[in-house]
């Protein structure tokens, strides 16, 4: 019978690649499971997380928390080690590209009231101002009707009529009730 971790002593050669990873939302492509499972997650485990978010390598991380490489290893294949690192880089990426647009909208509108202002071409002119115009006002509202009714409430007459404006043929009268 055996004591101790489950864990230990159960490694396999192969890659283990279809495991929790792999089923967690925004998972990392033939992502490698852990090959221990953590019980707990301690505060120093936050700590690898965050230094693997900054971009750390984990020879680095482990020579900064003071632990061996494969165990900030076997931290960092954690499936909720995974998530919050991709969760972390998800949202580093939405920064950036928000602050990029952020510089760049001011620019771009001047550039647009310049075209406007002062474009030869009368179409570049009528475009530039119809962009600013729908930017500040939004675009027209388109209305749209809606012309649905239910069969059972039309007569047969009338239901002949509009199958026969859509499939332009007459339907042929039956003796169903």
């Amino acid at each position: 019978m055996r004591r101790g971790n489950p864990n230990f002593g159960h490694t396999s050669k192969e890659r283990r690649t279809n495991g929790d990873n792999s089923r967690l939302t925004d998972a990392l492509f033939n992502d490698i499971e852990p090959g221990l499972v953590l019980q707990r997650e301690k505060p120093v485990h936050r700590l690898i997380v965050e230094l693997a978010q900054r971009g750390g390598t984990v020879q680095a991380i482990a020579a900064e928390v003071g632990m061996t490489q494969q165990h900030v290893s076997q931290v960092l294949r954690q499936p909720w080690a995974r998530q919050r690192i991709v969760n972390g880089l998800k949202e580093s990426i939405q920064n950036e590209l928000k602050e990029l647009l952020e510089r760049s909208a001011r620019p771009a509108l001047e550039r647009i009231v310049t075209l406007s202002e002062s474009a030869e071409d009368l179409r570049v002119k009528a475009d530039a101002n119809k962009y600013l115009v729908d930017r500040l006002l939004g675009k027209p509202s388109q209305p749209v009707e809606d012309r649905t009714v239910e069969p059972n409430k039309l007569s047969d007459d009338e239901l002949n009529r509009r199958v026969t404006g859509i499939v332009g043929e007459s339907v042929p009268e039956t003796d169903d009730p």
